[in-house]
């Protein structure tokens, strides 16, 4: 008997302390009160009169009773993760919420008399198992955003928004099959629809008519075709229709509406009709991608008239586009990455004014002589492509800011291919074939940026670049062996980098009347020992001499005695000691010297640095004081330095670098 009257006081506590929930009270946005309620129905005792918002979350609350809520006025409320099922008629009666959030539940029905009659900035249903709204369930709701997301709607009836204000409605993943007539337009001021991921099939008159909306996603659906009046009578600005089984685009298939966007991509469209796009002086995105679009033929689309409008036709089975093709619109970017595209035909561009033309990752093999006169475009490219030489007929007449044909597989150029192209002012070689670039590059009035990385190249001769305008040049991981005296000479480089390649010689003078060099990187080469004729009379205080990854194991006295430099970096070389006279008369701001294998540094061996901030020794095999004013440190900041003068890079390598040194002003 007592064991039994033991085991019934037990379920008793037990039951009582699963029945407490904890309450997040805050009088504020950020600060925060716990309390602990022995159920849902004492909730109101928790909530004063300076309550901001009240959080609920991971308890077990399986119904929200009627006449929970009465007389509160909060900001926001939140019950999430809180096994709720039911929420009775009258829950909210008397309450004055402004957001009301139950996202990630076990609600399955939205019963009419809990959301009525109320003005709210959000209502959030989202994640729960709504099957089933009852008729005027949101009957005089205002509210600006609605989540019914990631539910088990089936349908949307004429009854489910009756006499609802919503500005935003969020549908996705549900289940949705059908959207009765009227459904959704007579929803006053709906700007917002989200309706992706679900199980629409047929438009029919769903979507006619939604004379607020401008913003509709049918995403990941089932459409299948779209019909002429599908959209008749909206006023939509931008269209989701993306991750569906359309094939086919029918003359006027957007008829009446005045799109600015419009995506239909990942679709299986392959007929499109030449005036399905027709009469949308506003359209700027057109996106067509990932479809089953083959050969385009002459006047393949007409009627698309703005010079802000991109056209996206990647990622589909276009294997010829022929001449015409796209002489009846007028649009900004064409973007045709990724096809299957073998030639270039004349008559495709010819005379066309472009912003951009993206044909990269085609099978390109050729473009024919004249293909691109009379084009007048900003960016054009043609990455990764098969090309392997290019002929002076092929730029012919072309007026081009910037081309990119790197990734092909050139190895043959014609002296004056790129003197064709009015206006060029950025070129892209990288990742090609290219052995010899004599005659190229010589007065190019307007080119400013040269890339040449990954190439085969092994020398550079005087006048390779002469009469040039170029401020930056890369020629990295090639195979220069050395540089010859007179290629930079006079010219207006701001940048050259010339890293990874097998350099073991600078002739002297190399970088002689060089005044507007500001950056010149050399590392990852194979230089030895620096001679005082190696850098000639370098002579800019703003540049940046990188010399890294090297295999300088000797700097001969006055080296640097004619050189001056904002920065000078010699990290990992083989240099053993840092003698007297190593930097004798050199004006440096920074030296770094990390990652060598220096072991002796004689003293006062950087006194004669002029302008000198900045010693950087990390990593070395330094066992004695560096001088007589900076012991046992890996970086020295010298008294007064102005360190506003290096980049945020040089600075924050120096903290990575110098882990577990000290700093000394």
């Amino acid at each position: 008997m007592v064991s039994k009257l033991l085991f019934l006081v037990l379920v008793a506590f037990f039951a009582y302390v699963q029945s407490e929930i904890t309450v997040n009270v805050y009088s504020s946005y950020w600060e925060s009160e716990e309390a602990v309620i022995p159920s849902i129905e004492n909730l109101k005792s928790v909530i004063a009169n300076t309550t901001y918002r009240v959080e609920i979350e991971n308890q077990t609350i399986p119904k929200l009773p009627s006449g929970a809520l009465d007389g509160v006025t909060i900001s926001e409320l939140k019950l999430k993760h809180d096994e709720l099922k039911d929420i009775e008629p009258g829950a909210l009666q008397g309450a004055h919420i402004n957001r009301i959030e139950f996202p990630n539940n076990d609600i399955e029905t939205i019963k009419k008399g809990v959301f009525n009659d109320r003005s709210l900035w959000e209502l959030d249903l989202s994640n729960n198992q709504i099957s089933t709204i009852d008729d005027d369930a949101f009957d005089t709701l205002d509210v600006n955003s609605l989540h019914l997301n990631d539910n088990n709607l089936e349908k949307i009836t004429a009854g489910t928004f009756h006499n609802t204000k919503v500005t935003s409605l969020d549908l996705n993943n549900n289940k949705i099959q059908k959207i009765e007539v009227n459904a959704l337009n007579q929803i006053p001021s709906l700007f917002y629809v989200q309706l992706s991921n679900n199980l629409i099939k047929d438009l029919g008159g769903s979507f006619s008519k939604l004379d607020t909306v401008i913003d509709l996603n049918l995403g990941n659906n089932k459409i299948e075709v779209i019909e002429s009046n599908s959209f008749a009578g909206s006023r939509l600005n931008s269209l989701h229709l993306q991750d569906n089984y359309i094939k086919e685009l029918k003359p006027n298939s957007f008829n009446g509406l005045n799109l600015n966007y419009l995506n239909l991509s990942n679709n299986d469209i392959s007929v499109i009709a030449s005036d399905a796009f027709a009469d949308q002086p506003g359209l700027y995105s057109i996106i067509l991608s990932h479809n089953n679009i083959g050969g385009l033929k002459p006047k393949f689309l007409k009627g698309i008239n703005s010079q802000q409008t991109t056209l996206s036709l990647d990622n589909n089975n276009i294997d010829n586009v022929e001449p015409a093709s796209f002489d009846e619109i007028v649009i900004s970017g064409l973007e045709l990455q990724e096809n299957k595209i073998e030639i270039i035909k004349k008559g495709v561009f010819n005379k066309k004014n472009f912003n951009s033309i993206n044909l990269a990752k085609n099978k390109i093999s050729k473009i024919e002589d004249g293909a691109l006169e009379d084009l007048v475009l900003n960016s054009l490219t043609l990455s990764e492509n098969s090309l392997t030489a290019l002929t002076e007929e092929m730029f012919f007449g072309a007026n081009i800011s910037n081309v990119k044909l790197d990734k092909n597989q050139l190895s043959k150029i014609e002296d004056t291919t790129f003197h064709q192209i009015n206006g060029l002012t950025s070129l892209d070689l990288s990742n090609n074939r290219i052995e010899d670039i004599t005659n190229l590059f010589s007065h190019l009035d307007h080119l400013y940026d040269l890339n040449l990385d990954n190439n085969l190249i092994k020398a550079l001769n005087p006048n390779n670049f002469a009469g040039s305008k170029i401020s930056a040049l890369s020629i990295n991981n090639n195979q220069l062996v050395q540089i010859g005296k007179g290629v930079f000479n006079g010219l207006s480089f701001t940048t050259i980098s010339l890293t990874g390649n097998l350099i073991s010689k600078i002739e002297e003078g190399s970088f002689d009347d060089t005044e507007a060099l500001r950056n010149l990187k050399l590392g990852s080469n194979k230089i030895g020992d620096l001679t005082p004729t190696s850098l000639g009379t370098l002579n800019n205080k703003d540049l940046e001499l990188s010399l890294d990854d090297n295999e300088i194991s000797n700097i001969a006295p006055n080296s640097f005695s004619k050189v001056t430099l904002l920065s000078l970096k010699l990290h990992n070389n083989s240099l053993t000691a840092i003698k007297r006279d190593t930097f004798k008369g050199a004006e440096i701001g920074f030296i770094g010297l990390p990652k060598n294998q220096i072991s002796s540094v004689e003293e006062n061996a950087f006194e004669d640095v002029k302008g000198l901030n900045l010693i950087d020794l990390s990593f070395n095999k330094l066992h004695v004081p560096v001088s007589s004013n900076s012991r046992h440190i890996n970086l020295y900041v010298t008294v007064g330095a102005d360190l506003n003068r290096y980049n945020s890079e040089t600075l924050n390598n120096l903290v990575r670098s110098t882990y577990g040194g000290q700093v000394v002003e």
